[in-house]
């Protein structure tokens, strides 16, 4: 699509720390607070951030440490998931955000938009999963166990481990068909693995991504690379150690869940995920989140705000404007 720059702001936000994060800001009213998953940034909301602006809500979407125009930690050991919330609630404060926010997170967001609602339940006013509702810290302590157990030694996240094993397969591909298949096919393979452009032939692109979307996201991580985002992923184990306290706190924000048929890593995955009956899926996950109110179900792959965005974009906002003021 072609993103609309009238009344959106880049702006970047200098932690406590010294790292610097970029966020883009648009429109006014309650402020909603967009998180991104892996392999993206901000651009990954094109579709969300006119929609809410428009609905009348102010949109605030952070590039992830090391993501987009956000400032690369060089230290490894830098991405736990307290460092990523440390730089989201350093954001709000340099925004003078001085009310509780509504959050939408996906893919690595909506786990770190439950782990905002966790350890700052004073900043959340309510949640949209998109994907699936993130497990305790104690189901977590077995995922790397059931992911190889249900998709073998290649799944992605345990490819994602190793240093700079990902990078270099990462490389023998263009950057641009690579990302297409992140965008378009991950989801759909069986077994999860690394995606790989389908051949050196142009492929067709789908009607949620044009040619000038796809320049963008190679062109950025041709610049920031993908190791930030991998990151994450390397130290997931440290960042459970770090959390022991919050093990077993269930998120207990008013939250939504939009989730797509054609995800399949967590259809086959998590405990909780399998259904696709909004009913079942809502009963499920009542022990995690007891004031889940609604499933969503639509007809989308892994990144289905991008795909289904006219679907998602509808439930987001009609679930923010039925939420009590805070």
């Amino acid at each position: 699509m072609e993103f609309p720059t009238k009344g959106v702001e880049h702006k970047y936000i200098v932690t406590e720390l010294g790292n610097r994060v970029h966020c883009v800001v648009a429109g006014a009213g309650p402020p909603v607070l967009l998180l991104h998953g892996f392999p993206e940034f901000w651009y990954s909301f094109r579709y969300q951030i006119p929609a809410l602006a428009a609905a009348g809500f102010r949109v605030i979407v952070p590039d992830t440490r090391g993501a987009g125009e956000s400032e690369i930690v060089e230290a490894s050991d830098k991405y736990m998931w307290n460092d990523i919330i440390g730089d989201i609630v350093a954001v709000l404060k340099g925004l003078n955000v001085t009310e509780k926010v509504l959050v939408v997170g996906h893919d690595w967001g909506a786990s770190f938009a439950g782990h905002l609602s966790r350890i700052r339940p004073d900043l959340v006013r309510a949640v949209v999963y998109l994907g699936f509702v993130p497990s305790t810290w104690r189901v977590h302590l077995t995922l790397w166990e059931d992911t190889r157990a249900a998709f073998g030694d290649e799944v992605y996240i345990h490819v994602f481990q190793e240093p700079g094993r990902a990078e270099a397969l990462f490389a023998k591909e263009k950057t641009s068909s690579l990302m297409l298949a992140f965008l378009t096919r991950w989801s759909d393979d069986p077994q999860l693995g690394i995606p790989k452009a389908s051949s050196d032939k142009e492929e067709a692109l789908p009607d949620w991504i044009t040619s000038a979307d796809l320049q963008f996201y190679a062109d950025t991580f041709d610049k920031t690379g993908f190791t930030p985002g991998l990151n994450v992923y390397r130290n997931f184990k440290r960042s459970i150690e770090l959390n022991a306290p919050f093990i077993d706190k269930l998120l207990e924000h008013p939250s939504l869940l939009i989730k797509a048929t054609r995800d399949l890593g967590y259809q086959n995955v998590s405990r909780f995920q399998s259904s696709l009956d909004p009913e079942e899926i809502l009963a499920a996950n009542k022990p995690l989140s007891p004031n889940l109110q609604k499933v969503v179900v639509v007809d989308a792959n892994h990144f289905l705000h991008q795909e289904k965005h006219e679907e998602v974009n509808k439930a987001i906002i009609e679930f923010f404007i039925s939420c009590p003021p805070s």
